[in-house]
C-alpha cells in the first residue's frame, strides 16, 4: 500500500534532523505522496449555476480545466468547506479540498437542491491527487500567481500524461498532480515505487505545507471561522460576483474593514504546541493554534494560528502564559527571520 497523507500530532513528529534530511532528499532526489483529500464531483445541467451560488468565488467564469480557490459558507457566513473548484467539462466540476470534508459538504449542498439538475458523487474511485517535488517536476516551474484563477497544466511524469495545478500548496517547487483515471494512478504508483519516491514521512509534507502557509479545513479552518479571518481574500473571495449563500456576512465585514482574528504563522519554540490549544495571557485568549510542524530554516516549530486583531503583523511578539512567541510572515522565505 502506498502512503497516504495524514496529519501528525506533536507526539508523532520526527526529530528535527530527520525532517531536515527528508526535505533535502525531497528537493535533490524527489518524492511523491498520494494525498488523502476530498474529491467530490458535482455535475448536471445546472452545476455551474449551483456552485456559483454556493461558493465565494466566480465559478461561472471558469473554462474547462481551469480552477479557483473558494469557501463554502452557511447562512451565517461561517465556513462549511474550503478547497478548489475545477471545471472538468461544461457540466462537470470537481471540489478538491483537504481530507474529511465529503460527508458534511455533500449533506450541506443537498439541502439546497430543489428542482436543479445537479448531482454529487465521490470522485476518489477514479481520480486522485498527488504532491510531487524534485528534479522531475522542476522543469514544470512557471510564474505562480495563486491570487488568480488558475489553469490546469499538461505534463508527463514517468511516461504518464498528467495535469498539474500551479498552486503553491506545498511551496513553489512542489506541484499538485491531478489524475483522472485508474490507469494513470496505477502507472504512476508503479513508477514511483520503483524509483523509491514514496518513502518520505507525512511530517515532511506537512512541514512544506505549513511553511507555505496553506491552511487545511478541519484543523486550520473550522465552522467557527469567518472567511476573512483566514486571510486568503485575494485567492478565495470574489467581491464583485452576484449573490451567494453567506454573502451578506462577507459584504458586511468588507464594509467594516476588519475581523477580530487573523490566521498567521507563529514561531512556537523547539518543542511545539498542540493543535487546538488556546494560548492565554491571564484569562484572555490571545492565540489559537492550528497545525504545526518543524521548519528547518527557522530552527523551530511553526504553527498556523489565529491571533487577535492588532497582533497579526510579522515581528509582533506575543507574551503568553506558555512563553513568548513571534508572528512571522507567510509563506516562510529565507529572510522571514532575522
Amino acid at each position: 500500500m502506498m502512503p497516504l497523507m495524514r496529519h501528525p500530532t506533536p507526539r508523532e513528529t520526527m526529530d528535527s534532523e530527520q525532517i531536515r534530511q527528508d526535505r533535502n532528499q525531497l528537493l535533490q532526489a524527489g518524492g511523491m505522496v498520494r494525498l488523502e483529500w476530498t474529491l467530490l464531483r458535482v455535475f448536471g445541467r445546472d452545476a455551474a449555476t449551483f456552485l456559483h451560488n454556493m461558493t465565494t468565488n466566480d465559478v461561472r467564469s471558469l473554462n474547462i480545466d481551469s480552477f479557483c480557490e473558494s469557501y463554502v459558507l452557511d447562512v451565517r457566513g461561517k465556513i462549511v468547506a474550503h478547497g478548489f473548484i475545477i471545471r472538468l467539462a461544461d457540466e462537470s466540476f470537481l471540489f478538491l479540498g483537504g481530507p474529511g470534508q465529503m460527508a458534511t459538504l455533500t449533506a450541506h449542498w443537498e439541502r439546497f437542491v430543489i428542482a436543479e439538475d445537479v448531482q454529487f458523487e465521490c470522485g476518489a474511485a477514479q481520480m486522485s491527487v498527488w504532491a510531487a517535488a524534485g528534479p522531475f517536476v522542476d522543469e514544470w516551474n512557471n510564474d505562480l500567481d495563486d491570487t488568480k484563477n488558475g489553469q490546469l497544466q499538461a505534463g508527463v511524469l514517468f511516461d504518464v500524461p498528467v495535469k498539474w495545478m500551479p498552486m503553491a500548496v506545498f511551496g513553489g517547487r512542489t506541484k499538485l498532480v491531478v489524475l483522472q483515471t485508474v490507469e494513470q494512478r496505477s502507472a504512476l504508483t508503479d513508477n514511483a515505487e520503483r524509483r523509491g519516491l514514496l518513502s518520505l514521512m507525512p511530517d515532511t509534507w506537512e512541514s512544506l505545507r505549513i511553511e507555505a502557509g496553506f491552511p487545511l479545513y478541519g484543523v486550520d479552518i473550522t465552522i467557527e471561522n469567518l472567511p476573512q479571518e483566514v486571510c486568503r481574500n485575494l485567492q478565495a473571495i470574489n467581491f464583485n460576483k452576484g449573490c451567494y449563500l453567506g454573502q451578506e456576512t462577507v459584504a458586511r465585514i468588507d464594509a467594516i474593514g476588519h475581523v477580530n482574528w487573523h490566521l498567521v504563522g507563529l514561531k512556537c519554540g523547539k518543542t511545539g504546541l498542540t493543535s487546538g490549544q488556546e494560548l492565554k495571557q491571564g484569562t484572555k485568549t490571545i492565540a489559537k493554534i492550528g497545525s504545526q510542524a518543524w521548519i528547518p530554516q527557522l530552527d523551530c516549530h511553526l504553527a498556523l494560528a489565529y491571533v487577535r486583531r492588532g497582533s497579526e503583523s510579522p515581528g509582533t511578539q506575543l507574551q503568553t502564559d506558555d512563553g513568548d512567541l513571534e508572528v512571522v510572515g507567510l509563506p516562510v522565505t529565507s529572510d522571514t527571520h532575522s
